[in-house]
C-alpha cells in the first residue's frame, strides 16, 4: 500500500490483481457460484462500485460466449482476453 498523507491507498498493481482475479474466476476459469466482489482496493466506495459495475457489464457481454468456437478452453479465453483486436458483439474489447 502506498501512503498518501494520512490515508493509505492501494497501488495500481493491487487493484489490477483484484480485477484480474474477478475476470479469471468469471471468464477465464469460471468458478461456479463466484460473485464479483464489492471491493477492489480503490480509494472510495464510489470508485469501487464503478469498477464492479464496469466488470459486470463486460462479463455479461462475454460470459455467454464461454464454450463457443474459439473460447472452449481457459487458454483460448485467456488469449482472447489479451488480444486487443477482439471485440464482443456489443463492441466491448475483450
Amino acid at each position: 500500500m502506498a501512503k498518501y498523507g494520512l490515508k493509505y491507498l492501494f497501488s495500481d498493481k493491487e487493484v489490477r490483481e483484484q480485477m484480474s482475479e474477478a475476470i479469471g474466476q468469471k471468464f477465464i476459469n469460471p468458478l461456479d457460484g463466484y460473485q464479483v466482489p464489492d471491493q477492489f482496493g480503490m480509494y472510495s466506495s464510489h470508485t469501487n462500485k464503478r469498477v464492479k459495475a464496469t466488470l459486470i457489464k463486460f462479463l455479461s457481454a462475454v460470459e455467454p460466449k464461454i464454450g463457443t468456437s474459439g473460447l472452449e478452453t481457459s487458454e483460448e479465453r485467456l488469449n482472447a482476453f489479451q488480444d486487443e483486436d477482439i471485440e464482443s458483439d456489443n463492441g466491448y474489447v475483450l
